[in-house]
C-alpha cells in the first residue's frame, strides 16, 4: 500500500502479477474502455473491501511518461482518489524516469481539475488538453525532451515552459498540494490552500481579475494567520511539521503574487518569513525564488565599515590554555581530542573557504540588505531587556548589533556581529565545530567535570547557561 485516506488506498500494479488486485484492474479498465500495455505499470485505488474506484494506466517512451487516469465514483470522493492517484503516479514516474517528462492528455472538461493537482497546459487539440506535472528543478536540465528537434506546438510549447519554469518567470504553485497533510491539517485547509495556489499560478499568466485577486489576498492572510497561531502554541520544536510545511507553502504563493505585480521587495520578505518559520519546501524552492526577486531589483548602496580593537581579556588563575596546531590529522584529532570531548584549537584549515578570502561587511550586506533575518537585541539573552526582532539585513548593518549565541535546531550558523559582543558562559546541545571568518573570538571554556561549580540556571528554558558573570567574548582587528 502507497497511500492512503480514511476509505479510499492506493497500490502499483504490475501487468501479469496475477492476483485478485490485477484480475480486478483488468476488468476495471475493460469496462472503462482503457487500453493498456502489457508491460504497464498501474495504480488502483480500492475502497476497504478491495472495489477498484479507480486506476492510473502509465505509458513510458523515449521522451515521456504518459499517465491515463480513469475514475468511477461518485463525485464527492472523486477528488480524493483522483488525488492519491496522481501522488503516487508521479512520485514513481519521477523516481524510476527522471529523464522523462510526465504527460496526460485529458478532456476540456476536465483541465480545471487536473491543473488544481499540479498539471499544467502546454497544448489543446481538438477537445481535449496535452498536460505536463513540472519536473523537479533539478531534473529540468537532464530531460530527453531538450534532445529532440521538433518543431509542432506541442514540443515548442514544452521547451517554452520548462525554459520559463527554470528562469523562475513561472512558478508552477499548484502542486504543493502534495505536499500537505489532509489527515492533520483537515480537508477545508488544503482545499483554501488549493484553491489559493491554483489562482495564485493563473495571475502569473494574467489571468485573473482584480476582483477575485483581492478575495485572494483575504483567503491568504486567513491561512498565514492561522498557520502562525499553531506554530507559536508550545514549543516551537514540538510544532507538527505539517503546520511549517504549510506556513512555507502559503509564504511561497503570497511571494509569487507580489512578484507578479513587480513588488519584489515585499515577495522577499514573504519568503524570508517563509523560510524563518516554515520547513519541508523540496529543492530549497524558497530560497532560490528570493535569490531570483533579489536579482530583479537594482544593486544595493555600499556600506561603510568602522573597524575597532578590543584587549583580550586576561586570564582566570586556573585557567589552561587550550593546544594549538597549525596541522593535525583526523585520526589525532578524533582519538585525542573528540573521544575525550577536549577542545582544540587547529589553524589554517578554513584558508581555502570562498567566505575567508571574500567576506566583509560590504559583501555580507550586498546579498543580505534586502532579506529578512532574526536579530537578537540587548547585551546577552540573560538580560531581562533580551528581545528577537526580524528586520531587513540594511536595517541591521545600519542600527543593530546581533549577539554571538546559538538558535535551536539548527546544524549550521552563521554569526555576524561588532566588536564587545558577549555570550554568557553556557553549554550547546551538540558537539561543535567553530571557524572564525572574519576578526577574533575569544573562548573560555569550562570542563564538562566541573559543571556543578558553574551554578546553571535551575529553572526555565535557560538551564544550559551559568548564573556567573564569567562570558565570552567577540572582537574585531
Amino acid at each position: 500500500m502507497l497511500a492512503k485516506s480514511h476509505y479510499v488506498s492506493v497500490e502499483k500494479v504490475e501487468s501479469g502479477s496475477n492476483n485478485k488486485l490485477e484480475d480486478a484492474v483488468t476488468a476495471f479498465l475493460k469496462e472503462e474502455d482503457v487500453v493498456r500495455n502489457e508491460a504497464s505499470t498501474s495504480f488502483a485505488a480500492t475502497d476497504k473491501s478491495g472495489t477498484v474506484l479507480g486506476v492510473c494506466v502509465s505509458e513510458v517512451g523515449s521522451l515521456f511518461v504518459n499517465l491515463k487516469f480513469s475514475v468511477r465514483t461518485d463525485e464527492r470522493k472523486a477528488s480524493t482518489i483522483m488525488e492519491l492517484l496522481v501522488k503516487e503516479a508521479v512520485k514513481w514516474a519521477r523516481e524510476s524516469f527522471p529523464h522523462l517528462l510526465v504527460l496526460a492528455e485529458v478532456k476540456e472538461e476536465d483541465v480545471d481539475n487536473y491543473e488544481k493537482l499540479g498539471f499544467l497546459k502546454v497544448t489543446h487539440v481538438n477537445f481535449s488538453y496535452h498536460l505536463m506535472f513540472p519536473p523537479l528543478y533539478a531534473q529540468i536540465e537532464g530531460l530527453a525532451v531538450h534532445g529532440f528537434s521538433g518543431d509542432d506546438s506541442f514540443t515548442v510549447g514544452v521547451l517554452d515552459s520548462l525554459k520559463r519554469i527554470q528562469a523562475f518567470q513561472f512558478v508552477p504553485l499548484a502542486a504543493l498540494r502534495h505536499l500537505m497533510d489532509v489527515n492533520k491539517l483537515g480537508k477545508s485547509i488544503v482545499y483554501t490552500f488549493s484553491q489559493l495556489a491554483s489562482q495564485v499560478q493563473k495571475a502569473q499568466l494574467g489571468a485573473i481579475s482584480e476582483q477575485v485577486s483581492q478575495t485572494l489576498v483575504k483567503e491568504e492572510a486567513l491561512l498565514l494567520d492561522h498557520a502562525w497561531g499553531r506554530l507559536n502554541t508550545g514549543h516551537f520544536s514540538e510544532v507538527d511539521e505539517c503546520w511549517r510545511k504549510l506556513y512555507a507553502a502559503i509564504s511561497l504563493v503570497k511571494a509569487v503574487r507580489l512578484a507578479s505585480a513587480n513588488q519584489y521587495l515585499h515577495a522577499i520578505a514573504a519568503v524570508d518569513l517563509g523560510l524563518l518559520m516554515g520547513d519541508g519546501i523540496p529543492e530549497q524552492l524558497l530560497q532560490r525564488y528570493a535569490q531570483f526577486c533579489d536579482g530583479c531589483l537594482p544593486l544595493p548602496s555600499v556600506v561603510q565599515e568602522n573597524k575597532i580593537s578590543l584587549a583580550v581579556p586576561s586570564k582566570l588563575p586556573n585557567s589552561v590554555d587550550i593546544p594549538v596546531f597549525d596541522e593535525l590529522s583526523r585520526w589525532d584529532f578524533v582519538d585525542r581530542y573528540l573521544t575525550r570531548s577536549e577542545p582544540v584549537i587547529v589553524r589554517g584549515l578554513n584558508s581555502h573557504w570562498p567566505a575567508v578570502k571574500n567576506w566583509s561587511l560590504s559583501y555580507l550586506h550586498a546579498i543580505l540588505c534586502r532579506r529578512v533575518v532574526p536579530v537578537e537585541q540587548g547585551s546577552k539573552y540573560t538580560d531581562a531587556d533580551w528581545a528577537q526582532k526580524l528586520m531587513t539585513g540594511s536595517e541591521f548593518f545600519n542600527t543593530c548589533t546581533l549577539p554571538v549565541d546559538e538558535f535551536e535546531d539548527v546544524d549550521k550558523n552563521c554569526w555576524i556581529g561588532p566588536g564587545g559582543t558577549v555570550s554568557p558562559l553556557h553549554t550547546d546541545p551538540r558537539e561543535n565545530l567553530f571557524s572564525q571568518i572574519s576578526g577574533r573570538k575569544f573562548f573560555r571554556m569550562v570542563s564538562p567535570d566541573e559543571s556543578d561549580k558553574v551554578y546553571a540556571y535551575k529553572d526555565g528554558i535557560i538551564t544550559n547557561t551559568s548564573q556567573s558573570q564569567y562570558n565570552m567574548f567577540y572582537w574585531r582587528k
